[in-house]
């Protein structure tokens, strides 16, 4: 290599200077630069007088191609014959034939010819490349004045996917120089009416699926029950609810929670038990709910959804004057049962078993508070919109039932009392706890002080070593109430029915994987969940631009006031213009609002 020959550098040209010692000197298109002779291959020894006399030739390769069929040409070869002369810049113009057209590739010192197949395909592609750049250059011709046409589905859909979760990149937003992320595409879709403001994208992009399981399910199997249909034991739940799988009674002696047998038909490591775990929970949403388990289950299980009797897994529970559990008897069983809504069995709670039941489970409520657990009493609210998403919103404040907290007392109970059960007969179980709050909450009164309890309770934790709930008061809980709705009670289920059944009971490593996958999967769901609300309430006042509404100061900072608004159970931050006291009631107005990103700016009406 001399001085001004041309070289390659890391696939672009380059000349060679002089020599410094061991080191070539290269002049590069902008600089000059150090390199090792290795570092670069000779096109032409030249003289080249500068880079910028180097030219790429017009030429036609189609004979040079032909001749030398089934051959390896050199550069000087293809030079010669291609343009005539072996110059710089005919050196130059070969090597840019190499692998970027149909006729030559391989490198310099190793030059192959197409055969007429590869030259074929190789065209092909290089035109349906050409054709889908021409397609997209006519694409964001139309996305700047945003007039789509039909062939623009493909492209307008990746925005929709990118809206989902689905995918993480779009090009489209790239050539609108938008921040990637699910708000900015959700947007677009938005300003082209492209989904309308009540779309909702967040169970997907939450990794939810949105349509039920479509699994065949068994029958249930013939097995031993306990016949407990000579009492009337009750399913109560909201109104509308179609997967009741839990019910309570009293046989006058004991307390007796009836959970669905969910495990009958859903067996470890079956079809049904895989699409449940990789569920995690059912999905319960306004405009519709997505279940964990095919509907099937439900209708063969559902706590008095069959007509003479239901099967059951049942704990009938022994307690002690002071609300302790006594003794635990788990049966498969057979239940008669009777559906309530709430409303109806507030409506008989002087009447009996109702009187009794409520007495007995107010002396588990006291022992859990004297064991320092946190009833925290915030308002909540229903939300459904009818018609799966098209008819009327719906937000309907949640009153507090004497029904409704008998019926979570109970349920809190049988969670204790299969945790107890499960320890003393050493059955791996995935446990609740809950940490003790590290700061006591702030002495306050009203809703101010139930949002001062609130901020400070620590999230619950699943794991398969028990240890104490602080927050619901109980030395051990395990969920195990609602099988056909949560993964992690189910899997308590199936651990408690192969043991009073004789079994394989599954070892912790066993049962480890299921768990963790249950928590991380529930954990999409609830946000799913969260976000689903907070679309619909703000979809809702969408609809009201003339809404006012109540709102309680509940917490504060010097310029920052936290305030609830009971019949919305929303929580919006409001800057402070002037002090305000805990529990102080003001009239809140929408001052803006932004659906993809969630967020409602609300102003005190004055």
């Amino acid at each position: 290599m001399k001085e001004k020959s041309l070289v390659l550098y890391k696939q672009s040209p380059a000349l060679i200077k002089n020599r410094e010692g061991e080191k070539i000197v290269l002049t590069l298109q902008k600089g000059e630069k150090k390199v090792r002779q290795k570092d670069v291959i000779l096109l032409h020894e030249g003289p080249l007088a500068s880079l910028g006399a180097l030219e790429q030739l017009e030429g036609d390769p189609s004979d040079a191609w032909e001749l030398f069929q089934g051959e390896n040409p050199s550069l000087e070869d293809l030079a010669e014959l291609i343009y005539g002369d072996y110059t710089p810049s005919a050196a130059w113009s070969v090597f840019m034939l190499l692998n970027r057209t149909a006729w030559f590739k391989g490198t310099v010192d190793a030059i192959e010819v197409t055969t007429p197949e590869e030259r074929e395909k190789r065209e092909n592609a290089a035109r349906e490349k050409e054709e889908a750049a021409q397609r997209w250059a006519d694409f964001v011709s139309r996305l700047k004045k945003e007039e789509f046409l039909e062939e623009d589905e493909s492209w307008l859909r990746e925005v929709e996917q990118m809206a989902q979760g689905y995918i993480k990149k779009s090009a489209v937003l790239s050539e609108l120089k938008k921040e990637q992320t699910p708000e900015n595409a959700h947007k677009l879709l938005m300003k082209w009416s492209r989904v309308p403001a009540r779309w909702n994208p967040y169970p997907p992009r939450f990794g939810c699926k949105g349509s039920n399981p479509d699994l065949e399910v068994p029958s249930l199997p013939e097995e031993n029950r306990t016949d407990l249909t000579h009492f009337t034991s009750y399913a109560i739940d909201d109104e509308g609810n179609t997967d009741p799988d839990d019910a309570v009674g009293w046989d006058g002696e004991k307390l007796w929670v009836h959970i669905a047998d969910a495990a009958a038909l859903v067996t470890p490591e079956s079809p049904l038990d895989l699409e449940a775990r990789d569920r995690g929970a059912n999905l319960y949403i306004p405009e519709k709910t997505v279940t964990m388990l095919p509907p099937a289950v439900t209708e063969q299980l559902g706590m008095g959804l069959q007509e003479n009797r239901s099967p059951g897994f049942s704990f009938g529970i022994t307690l002690n004057d002071d609300g302790s559990v006594a003794d635990v008897d788990i049966q498969l069983s057979w239940v008669k049962v009777e559906r309530l809504t709430y409303a109806q069995a507030d409506g008989k709670m002087e009447e009996e078993p109702f009187k009794t039941i409520a007495a007995r489970l107010a002396q588990c409520r006291e022992r859990r508070r004297t064991n320092g657990a946190c009833s925290i009493e915030m308002p909540e609210v229903k939300l459904r919109v009818e018609e799966g998403g098209a008819g009327e919103i719906h937000i309907t404040p949640l009153p507090r039932l004497e029904s409704r907290e008998m019926v979570a007392e109970s349920m809190m109970l049988a969670g204790n009392a299969a945790a107890s059960y499960a320890i003393s007969h050493n059955i791996p179980v995935p446990f609740v706890s809950q940490p003790t709050p590290e700061n006591n909450p702030q002495k306050l009164e009203g809703l101010a002080g139930e949002f001062a309890k609130r901020k400070i309770m620590q999230r619950s934790r699943v794991t398969l070593s028990p240890s104490k709930h602080s927050g619901l008061g109980l030395d051990v809980y395990t969920r195990v109430t609602s099988p056909l709705r949560r993964y992690s009670d189910l899997m308590t289920m199936q651990q408690l029915r192969a043991f009073i059944t004789g079994g394989h009971v599954r070892e912790e490593e066993d049962m480890l994987e299921g768990t963790t996958a249950c928590e991380s999967l529930s954990s999409q769901v609830t946000q799913a969940e969260r976000a689903s609300n907070q679309h619909w309430k703000i979809n809702y006042l969408l609809e009201r631009p003339d809404w006012r509404g109540e709102a309680i100061m509940v917490d504060k900072t010097d310029k920052l006031g936290v305030f609830l608004i009971p019949e919305l159970a929303m929580e919006p931050r409001i800057s402070l213009k002037e002090p305000r006291e805990y529990n102080c009631k003001v009239t809140l107005k929408v001052q803006s609002i932004d659906l993809a990103e969630r967020r409602v700016v609300f102003a005190i009406d004055e």
